[in-house]
């Protein structure tokens, strides 16, 4: 999967409870310096000013988890 792609896939996951999310890679994968051990890191930033989403974000991304562990998988 392309780079872009995983990104506006995990933005859709998130975008009903944050609409104004921006999301990034982290780490190697910003780099562009992966290898086959590399993890996938990605950087979710959201506006702390009008809702604190620490536990909604978590809670989007376990209830799609499939969908969320799809879109990694196939990274």
């Amino acid at each position: 999967m392309q780079r872009s792609k995983l990104i506006h896939k995990v933005s859709n996951l998130l975008h009903p409870i944050a609409p104004e999310v921006d999301i990034n890679f982290y780490g190697s994968q910003a780099k562009e310096n992966v290898g086959l051990d590399s993890d996938i890191g990605l950087l979710i930033l959201v506006d702390k000013e009008k809702l604190s989403y620490d536990a909604e974000i978590f809670d989007a991304l376990s209830h799609q988890s499939e969908e969320f562990i799809s879109a990694i998988e196939n990274f």
